[in-house]
């Protein structure tokens, strides 16, 4: 069967190969712009990849190609150092320097033969933590295998305008599980109102305009174990469905350009779908170019412990 489906999967490419038509029609392109993407918190040293965009037409080379940009960090207006380039287009502190909260972080990148660009000031979150949790009973799954509920509380400050953001990750031998999650007691279609949304790669992001300065609770069910996303041991690669031995709850509070990047990523469509869909814009808030410079505070749990 398998050997069937292979030939039939290598004539529809030589069908389609064979229906190819050149167009002879310019896309519009803007020219070269940067393209930065940092996540900082308190708990991590400041580090951001800095890439360039692509024509969507044409002969281009993917390359370490931005390895000459001054990125220079700011706290509060206040020059702090340039970041250096230790890679794989990925620019880090030299010093170690990790963000306070409370504070306002902007960078600034400039390189011969692209515009410049300005990162919209972000302030750090105040610390965020995960009161208490309880992964109870089985629960009925809405999609395949074992599944328990997750009950998690924690603290919303007093004044409004907080999001988090609560991502379960699954684990098996420090390699990364594919978990099915939903919300408790809900069907998949009404997994969004106006308290938050479900997100990719089971983000689910809250608002505190439903709890805004009380404790909150939060119900999800969680699958106990899934597929590998890849495996790089110990030992050989299991085969078919593997049971987590670590499930971690990540509890990030995040700044609202954050919470608007994923806003917008849970809507994308990948791959074939994408070319029936509604065009999305993507969400950027670097000044002259494209990207996501964003804040977090964050507390992590391992709910099977």
């Amino acid at each position: 069967m398998d050997k069937v489906r292979t030939v039939l999967a290598g004539l529809l490419i030589i069908v389609c190969q064979g229906c190819q038509r050149d167009l002879g029609v310019e896309l519009p392109y803007e020219g070269n712009r940067l393209v930065v993407f940092g996540l900082i918190s308190a708990d991590s040293v400041v580090s951001v990849r800095i890439d360039k965009t692509a024509p969507p037409t044409g002969v281009f080379l993917y390359s370490d190609s931005v390895s000459d940009a001054t990125a220079t960090l700011f706290e509060d207006g206040v020059f702090v150092e340039n970041l250096n380039y230790i890679g794989k287009e990925t620019y880090r502190s030299p010093s170690g320097f990790k963000p306070k909260a409370g504070k306002a972080y902007f960078l600034k990148v400039t390189v011969d033969g692209f515009p410049p660009v300005e990162t919209e000031p972000e302030v750090v979150p105040s610390e965020v933590k995960i009161e208490g949790y309880v992964f109870g009973d089985t629960i009925d799954n809405i999609f395949t295998g074992e599944a328990r509920r997750l009950t998690f509380t924690f603290s919303d400050e007093q004044k409004e305008g907080d999001f988090y953001n609560a991502h379960i990750v699954g684990q098996y031998k420090g390699n990364l599980v594919t978990l099915n999650t939903f919300v408790a007691g809900r069907p998949l279609e009404a997994s969004e109102d106006l308290c938050g949304f479900r997100s990719e790669n089971n983000r689910y992001v809250l608002q505190d305009i439903c709890f805004n300065g009380q404790l909150f609770s939060y119900n999800l069910g969680v699958a106990t174990g899934g597929s590998l996303q890849e495996f790089k041991g110990p030992g050989e690669r299991p085969r078919g469905q593997v049971k987590c031995d670590k499930i971690l709850l990540r509890l990030m509070k995040i700044s609202k350009a954050y919470r608007d990047y994923l806003f917008v990523a849970d809507r994308e469509q990948e791959g074939f779908f994408s070319a029936f869909t509604i065009p999305i814009r993507e969400f950027t808030n670097i000044k002259g170019g494209y990207g996501l410079w964003a804040a977090y505070s964050e507390d992590v749990v391992d709910v099977l412990k």
